[in-house]
C-alpha cells in the first residue's frame, strides 16, 4: 500500500494534520506529516524556492509509492513533486491550494511597499485570524500561534514569496495534468483567501486532459480545512483513495 504525505500551509507545521490522521482509515500503515523547514523541519532553505522545498522531501522520503495531500503553499509542493516523480506519486489531493498564477498574488505581496502591508503588518496574523471558524480561534492559536509570535516570520514568509517563479507558477497547471495522476480538489466553501470555484476549474482541467479528478466541497469549512473539519477532510481522502485504488 502507498504511504501518505501530508504536506501543510503557512505559518503551520506538520500538526495540522493531527486530527486528519486520527480520522484516516486504520489501514494506513505509513503516514508521514513533516513539518517544512523552518517550521520545525530544520533551518529555512536558502532560497526557500518551491524545487528547494520539493528537493528537501525526496531526500526526507527517497523511495516508494505515496499518495501526497498538500495544504495551501504545501499544495504547490504536492502538484510539483508529482511533476517531478510521476512515476511514485499514485494521486494528488489540494486542499485550499489553488495550483497555477493564482499565487502571484503572494509574489506581488512580496515587492518593496506592498510588502509592510502584506508581510510586515499581517506576518501571517490574519491567516491566522481568518483561516478557521471563530469556534476554533482559541484551539488553532494554541497549536500555532508561536509562528505568529515569532518576529522573523513576515520575513520569511516574504523571502518564500519572492522565490516563487512566474513561469513555473504558469506551467505548473499543465504538467500536472500531463502526468494523468488522480486529482482531489478538497476545498471550504467558507474559505476567505482561495475561493471553491478554483476547485472546480482545477478538476474540469484535468478531467480535460484525460486524468482522473474528484471535487469536494465542505459547507461552512475555511482555509485551514484539516485543522477546523478534520472528520470531514479524512472522510474525502479515504473516499477518494477508495475510488482511484478499491483494492487497496
Amino acid at each position: 500500500m502507498p504511504s501518505i504525505l501530508l504536506l501543510h500551509g503557512i505559518p503551520a507545521d506538520g500538526h495540522l494534520w493531527d486530527g486528519v490522521i486520527s480520522h484516516l482509515s486504520p489501514r494506513h500503515s505509513s503516514i508521514h506529516a513533516p513539518s517544512l523547514p523552518g517550521y520545525g523541519g530544520g533551518p529555512d532553505l536558502v532560497p526557500p524556492t518551491v524545487d528547494a522545498h520539493v528537493d528537501w522531501i525526496i531526500e526526507q522520503h527517497p523511495t516508494g509509492k505515496m499518495h501526497v495531500v498538500g495544504q495551501d503553499y504545501g499544495g504547490l509542493l504536492a502538484a510539483r513533486l508529482a511533476v517531478r516523480c510521476p512515476e511514485r506519486v499514485c494521486s494528488v489531493a489540494l486542499i485550499s491550494a489553488p495550483v497555477g498564477l493564482g499565487w502571484s498574488w503572494a509574489r506581488l505581496g512580496a515587492l518593496p511597499g506592498p510588502h509592510l502591508l502584506f508581510y510586515r503588518t499581517f506576518g501571517g496574523g490574519l491567516w491566522h485570524h481568518q483561516g478557521v471558524r471563530s469556534a476554533r480561534r482559541a484551539a488553532f492559536a494554541a497549536a500555532f500561534g508561536h509562528h505568529r509570535a515569532d518576529p522573523s516570520l513576515p520575513a520569511r514568509m516574504r523571502a518564500m514569496a519572492q522565490a516563487l517563479c512566474f513561469r513555473q507558477l504558469a506551467r505548473l497547471p499543465g504538467q500536472l495534468r500531463g502526468t494523468k495522476t488522480p486529482l482531489l480538489t478538497l476545498w471550504g466553501m467558507s474559505d476567505r483567501f482561495a475561493p471553491w470555484p478554483a476547485a472546480l476549474w482545477m478538476a474540469h482541467r484535468h478531467r480535460n486532459d484525460g486524468g482522473i479528478a474528484r471535487t469536494v466541497l465542505i459547507p461552512g469549512g475555511r482555509h485551514y480545512l484539516p485543522f477546523g473539519r478534520p472528520a470531514a477532510t479524512a472522510g474525502a481522502l479515504d473516499r477518494f483513495w477508495d475510488t482511484i485504488d478499491p483494492e487497496r
